[in-house]
């Protein structure tokens, strides 16, 4: 056998499918069976013998990780399998040349119609492309990197007020000299560079807090699956259609999805201040980042990530007075959630124990179909009939309304400027104070203002929501509050009156299921 014959395959598994490792189990294999080492008379053992270094590589790195020792060895199935499917092959080209002396035209026919029926398989199975998704998608969702979970500020905090290089940057009348005043300032100014993404020149970044360098690189893995790159060798009409196959295509849902999600992420400066935490928020849309969702909804309409894009969407339609087409979209998003809720009730309820699993068509779960109902249905009820009014103004106020980011460290002057206004009259005033109430940090005192509002407007959607509200207070209260046993007894009672009276009050209200589910949960005594 001749060496030559192998360098093709060795290249592609090194710069097609980048798998350096198996690249280099191959070049061994391949060198071996050169080489010739084993003078056996089998030819058969022969091959057997010098493909072991490819079935070590699998060995090392095939296995599932952190699983049981059942599922670990069972997960090596399928390498065994294409061991198997390798050594049959091998035998029936060495039974073909047997019979005909090894004529290389037959040898050459029989491995390439082998080859075309592997490569039509894989490529409508898998293929590469499945690859690029596991290496560059998969594992980079942006809810499980570390670097945008919660993480506290007060160690970096600490450090900066009390270490001796801060104090001779911190110097007065810049900065106050007492300690606690000093705090209070420092997290303001970081909290003012953070809303234009930046750190302050005195704070030395931890590696746990480098949100930036992480969002940009995990930005740089998604585009190698969006817009790979075309090797130099590669030519044109192969890179373009190894972009349109059915599984990439299949996948980008998936990708955009992903990285709209994550250039959604930007850090909750309130609570920052607030609670010296450091944490992140997406469910506010930014307008710089319509572009992506813009391309999930016209390139993949019927995928379920294009529902939360129909979300973003409608929401700046509002924004823009555009209210029809926003409810248009609300519409659509909610029929498909509809279906696919549908679909989840017709699917096997539990495939957790098994071993080889298709592959998830879409990474939106049941409980993420929940929370982009609620939304949907939330904006479609502020932009209804109730809030539009009869004039101008009314409509611009609620655009406005709609537009305002809560998670704004301006929220609050953004609320009071449109409460003035707005006036007494105003269809969206119960909405205004809703918000405004929900601001309050005192968490009983919230709770009576709740109330109140509740019987001040009790047929507007804001005076329905505030019961709603108040009555998931009341259940705060009796979880957290370090009350006495009569006083958590009372708050519980209440909450559970209060979530009864709603139900039987406004069974068709969008909270309404959210209310019979805490129902649902709360002791019967």
């Amino acid at each position: 056998m001749s060496f030559k014959y192998s360098i093709l395959f060795i290249l592609l598994l090194y710069f097609i499918a980048g798998m350096p490792g198996l690249a280099i189990s191959v070049l061994l294999a391949s060198f071996a069976a050169a080489s010739r080492p084993l003078r056996f008379r089998s030819r058969y053992i022969a091959i057997v013998l010098c493909i072991s270094p490819v079935l070590i590589y699998f060995i090392i790195f095939g296995g599932v990780k952190n699983v049981d020792i059942v599922q670990w060895a069972l997960s090596f199935v399928p390498w065994f399998y294409g061991l198997f499917t390798a050594l049959a092959i091998a035998a029936i080209v060495i039974v073909i040349g047997h019979f005909t002396r090894y004529r290389p035209s037959l040898i050459w026919s029989t491995s390439a119609v082998f080859l075309i029926i592997t490569i039509i398989i894989f490529q409508n199975g898998i293929n590469l492309a499945e690859l690029d998704y596991q290496l560059y998608i998969a594992k980079n969702n942006p809810e499980t990197i570390s670097e945008f979970q919660n993480h506290s500020m007060t160690a970096a905090i600490n450090d900066a007020v009390t270490g001796p290089e801060s104090r001779s940057y911190f110097q007065p009348p810049f900065y106050p000299a007492e300690t606690i005043a000093l705090r209070t300032v420092l997290k303001k100014e970081t909290q003012n560079r953070l809303m234009h993404d930046r750190w302050p020149e005195w704070f030395d970044v931890p590696p746990a807090l480098r949100y930036q360098e992480k969002k940009q690189q995990l930005l740089e893995q998604y585009e190698k699956f969006l817009n790979p790159a075309k090797h130099w060798f590669k030519p044109a009409f192969i890179h373009k259609a190894l972009l349109k196959t059915r599984v990439r295509t299949r996948r980008m849902p998936i990708s955009l999805y992903y990285k709209a999600m994550l250039s959604e992420l930007s850090p909750e400066l309130n609570m920052l201040v607030d609670k010296e935490i450091l944490s992140f928020y997406n469910d506010y849309p930014h307008k710089g980042n319509l572009p992506i969702w813009h391309k999930l909804f016209f390139e993949y309409p019927d995928s379920i990530e294009s529902i939360e894009a129909r979300w973003r969407r409608a929401f700046h339609l509002a924004g823009m007075e555009q209210f029809s087409l926003a409810v248009t979209l609300i519409n659509q998003g909610l029929d498909m959630i509809e279906k696919q809720s549908a679909n989840i009730a017709s699917a096997p309820t539990d495939e957790t124990g098994k071993i080889f699993r298709k592959p998830q068509t879409t990474v939106i779960t049941e409980f993420e179909l929940k929370r982009i109902k609620r939304k949907l249905e939330y904006l479609r009820n502020l932009i209804g009939s109730e809030n539009l009014g009869s004039d101008d103004k009314s409509r611009q106020l609620l655009a406005q309304f709609i537009l305002l980011n809560p998670h704004d460290p301006f929220f609050k002057l953004h609320l009071d400027n449109l409460l003035q206004q707005a006036g007494k009259e105003s269809p969206i005033i119960d909405n205004i104070l809703l918000s405004q109430t929900m601001l309050i940090p005192d968490i009983v005192l919230r709770e009576q203002r709740l109330g109140q509002l509740a019987d001040n407007y009790p047929g507007a959607d804001g005076g329905i929501q505030a019961k709603f509200e108040q009555a998931c207070l009341k259940l705060s209260i009796w979880k957290e509050h370090g009350l006495s046993d009569t006083e958590k007894e009372k708050y519980l009672t209440e909450a559970k009156e209060d979530l009864r009276n709603f139900l039987k009050n406004h069974p068709d209200s969008i909270f309404a299921e959210q209310a019979d589910e805490k129902l649902s949960t709360l002791p019967a005594h």
